[in-house]
Order: structure tokens, then sequence, then C-alpha cells
């Protein structure tokens, strides 16, 4: 008896976070549009942005040597993309910028972000375009020696997604979700915004 209200107990409790949970990435998708300080092409950001087409950014900041975090959300990103239409996805970009790239070298990049699905680009910048970048769209991100390890250091950082337009105007960011169908009603939102 007391075994079923303790595991009654711990569902209940379950339900809660996932509510919270739900409830936080539903007020993310909501806020008002955030006015970001790059407000046109820079040339210096070439690799990521442009001035001409209309497509979105869907952009994660990460790195290759993440333990879990990042490959989880590349692979809820490469099922969210799965899940769209052709004309959907013919309307984004999806990018993965890596934090490290001191080991996370172009090609390393590349062929990491394309494991998880062939539409994601994998893109290393040098340290001071990634702060320009963390700046202006708050990811925080720090470089953490680990003692005993053959890695040396690891990188911790806060885990979203960037909605962005084509120029790196930023819609709205959404944090890390294990919800396929969050992403893919982000990106609908994103496309739509976009239109307007």
């Amino acid at each position: 008896m007391l075994s079923l209200s303790w595991r009654r107990v711990k569902y209940i409790f379950l339900l809660i976070i996932i509510s919270i949970m739900g409830f936080k990435t539903y007020s993310y998708l909501h806020q008002p549009n955030i006015e970001p300080n790059i407000t046109s092409y820079d040339t210096s950001f070439s690799k990521v942005f442009s001035n001409t087409g209309n497509k979105i950014k869907v952009i994660y900041f990460g790195f290759t040597h993440c333990p879990d975090v990042c490959p989880a959300q590349l692979a809820i990103l490469s099922s969210a993309l799965n899940s769209l239409s052709k004309e959907n996805l013919s309307k984004i970009e999806p990018i993965f910028i890596t934090l490290d790239p001191g080991r996370d070298t172009s090609q390393i990049t590349k062929e990491y972000a394309s494991h998880f699905h062939r539409s994601i680009q994998g893109i290393t910048l040098s340290t001071h375009k990634i702060d320009i970048l963390a700046k202006q769209y708050g990811i925080i991100y720090k470089k953490s020696e680990i003692n005993g390890s053959s890695l040396n250091y690891t990188i911790n950082h806060n885990s979203y997604f960037y909605f962005t337009r084509n120029n790196g105007e930023l819609l709205f960011k959404i944090p890390h979700t294990m919800n396929t169908n969050i992403i893919v009603h982000a990106i609908e939102k994103a496309i739509k915004e976009n239109i307007s």
C-alpha cells in the first residue's frame, strides 16, 4: 500500500515538472519579440547570415565534445526537420555553431552537424565572433577545466534554439526541449512572422 502511494506521489511530481516545462516553453514561444542589436547584414558573419534571400535561421550553439545536451537537442531538431513539409523545409536553414573553436575545426563541426541531419550546417567561427553573437542573443558559456580527463576541459553553456531572419535579426528563442512538436511549432511560427 505504501509502495502504491509512493508511486502515485512520483507520478504527480513528474506531471508537475512536465507542466512547468510546458508552460515555460509556451511563454518563450509567445513572448514579445526581442529587439536585437544585429539589425542588418554584417559581412564578417557571411558564414551564418546573408542580406539576400528570405530564409529563417534555426540556430543551436554547442560543441562536438558535448556529452549529452547538444546531441540530444540536435537529434530533436533532426526529428522536427523530418516532420516538416518540403515547402517549410525549403524556407529554413538549420545551423549548429560550435562554442569550442579551439577543438572544433570547420570540417569537424560540419561533419558532426550533418551526422544528425543533412540539412544542418555546422559552422566554426572565431572566438571574437562567437562573443559578439553571445552578447547579441544572450548566450552564456564558459570554458571549465576537467582534472584527470583526456578532454582537459568542457564548455558549460545554456541551451536554446534561436530563430532569426536571414540577416540575423532575432525573432525569438526557446529553451531546449525533448518534444519534437514544440520545435515544429516554433519553426512554423517563425516562418509566419518572417512573412509578416
